[in-house]
Order: C-alpha cells, then structure tokens, then sequence
C-alpha cells in the first residue's frame, strides 16, 4: 500500500490540481477586448465599390455639361441664355458599353427684357467614340435622331417650345452596345439652347466629354 501510494498518489493528486485549475479558468475567463465588427458579416452599405454585372469594379462617372452667353435681343436688355444637364455613365469595367442613366437638362432665358422668347429649341446629344464595326442604340428618346460614321455614334434629341422663357428634359438611360464586340474610348453628353427673339437666333452649348 505504501509503495503504490509512492509511485502513484504525488501523480494522482498533481492531475487533480490540474483539474481544478482548468476549471477555475473556465469559470473566469479574462476579459477580451472585441474588435471592431467582430462577429458580424458586411452588409451592403459597406461597399463602397459599384461592381459592374460582371463582378468587376464599374468605370462609372458623372457627366455634368453647363454653358450661358449674353445677348442683347433687338429692342430689349442684355440677358443671360443658359444650357445645363447632368447624366450619369455606367461603364463595366473592360468598357464596351455606355448607358447614360437620370438625365436632366434646363435651358433657359434670364433675361427682363423680354420676359419670354418667341421660341426656344432644346436639344440634349448624347454619344460615343469607338474602336468596333458599330454600335446600336436603345432607349432613345421618341423622336430622336441617330447617326453613326464608323467611328462614333450619337443621339440628338430635339424639342420646341413657343412664347417661353424655360425648357427641361428628363430621360431614364440612353444605352449603346456594340453590334459585334466593342472598345470605348470616349463619352460626350451635350445641351444645347437655341433662343428666338423676333428674326434673331442665339445659340448656347454646354459639353462634358469624359475618356474612358
């Protein structure tokens, strides 16, 4: 009895010590300190990175085209004509397409003197430099005119409002695709005012052209 205890009880009872330490641990854990989002998955508002519906980062941009002139209309007071626009461009990332997204234009005389133009011509271009055999258009305005030379390919939308002194434009998305396969390599968006005052025109234009 006494050898057994000799060889086994120091080791029998330093295993109890062990156990009980353990435990105390386990019941007192040490404070931690939790680092920031710890236990919590990203959600949606944490990217900060449009990715295109490849999964690759989007080249979009914002395109914002503005141009005013004074003019003087016979019989009246040197006024201000205006032309302003903004549009949004999605571009995937390997640039082969464009939709211009929430275009808004305004052209407008500031003038006193007369109050109103007898007309004024609104026109909002929209287009697309390009190395590829072509590109096709949707969802263009109704009425709007389309060209393309090979190179470029460009939608004008034009309207005429009588005895005015303001004109607006609204449009959704202007896309352009290629017909095949397609390189971009420049985008332009313009608003232009073309101002009646009896026999007298006078013309504004504002342009943003971005590079892809």
């Amino acid at each position: 009895m006494s050898l057994s205890w000799s060889r086994w009880g120091r080791r029998v009872l330093t295993l109890a010590a062990t156990a009980v330490a353990a435990t105390a641990i386990a019941l007192n854990p040490a404070p931690a300190t939790a680092l920031p989002g710890a236990g919590r998955a990203p959600g949606p508002t944490e990217v900060t990175q449009p990715l295109d519906p490849g999964g690759y980062p989007a080249r979009d941009r914002v395109l914002d085209a503005s141009g005013e002139a004074v003019v003087t209309p016979a019989g009246g007071t040197a006024g201000r004509i205006t032309a302003t626009g903004t549009t949004t461009v999605a571009v995937p990332f390997l640039e082969y397409s464009a939709q211009f997204r929430g275009n808004a234009s305004r052209v407008a005389w500031l003038g006193t003197r007369p109050l109103r133009a007898d007309s004024i011509q609104h026109t909002d271009t929209w287009s697309v430099d390009y190395v590829a055999p072509g590109y096709l258009v949707f969802g263009a305005p109704t009425g709007a005119v389309v060209h393309s030379d090979g190179a470029s390919t460009e939608v004008a939308w034009t309207t005429t409002a009588a005895g005015t002194w303001y004109s607006e434009h609204s449009w959704a998305n202007v896309a352009f695709f290629p017909n095949q396969y397609g390189q971009l390599y420049r985008l332009r968006y313009a608003v232009t005012g073309v101002f009646q005052f009896g026999s007298a025109y006078y013309t504004v234009t504002g342009t943003a052209v971005s590079f892809t």
